[in-house]
């Protein structure tokens, strides 16, 4: 079986060309802001680009645009996908490591300590990092200690 580099098919011309079309445009829009339409008009050019590249691989063509068109259109879902769901807070829930381990240098498991970066907040005391070290400081800066 021949491969060649454009698609065979109507379905797969149209699929590989909306699909580079969508990289030309998005190309331009980055580099010139000169196209008056928005991100998401260009999307909509990649994923149809996308969709009809897995039906004409369906169907056989098995040309290497096709397979261009399907890599381009998978990574437009794993951006676009991975940027949605980034804003949407769907994991803001979760605990994330270095505030739990903040939070256990700090002798302060009830999660309600505040947590600002490297330095910690629990009760009357201060915590924060320097030189790989933890250290202490009341509230209000005295009785600097070192914990062992």
């Amino acid at each position: 079986m021949k491969i060649t580099f454009l698609p065979h098919s109507r379905l797969g011309k149209w699929a590989f060309f909306l699909s580079l079309a969508f990289v030309l445009l998005l190309f331009a829009q980055i580099q010139f802001s000169l196209i008056p339409l928005p991100v998401f008009s260009f999307l909509a050019l990649g994923v149809a680009g996308l969709v009809l590249s897995i039906i004409a691989f369906v169907k056989r063509d098995r040309a290497l645009g096709t397979l261009i068109s399907i890599i381009i259109g998978a990574v437009i879902i794993f951006v676009f996908g991975s940027i949605l769901v980034m804003s949407s807070d769907l994991f803001k829930g979760f605990p994330v490591a270095k505030d739990f381990l903040q939070k256990a240098e700090g002798n302060d498991m009830s999660g309600d300590g505040m947590n600002l970066g490297d330095v910690s907040q629990s009760g009357e005391q201060l915590f924060f990092v320097g030189k790989n070290r933890l250290y202490t400081i009341n509230i209000d800066w005295t009785n600097r200690n070192e914990p062992a």
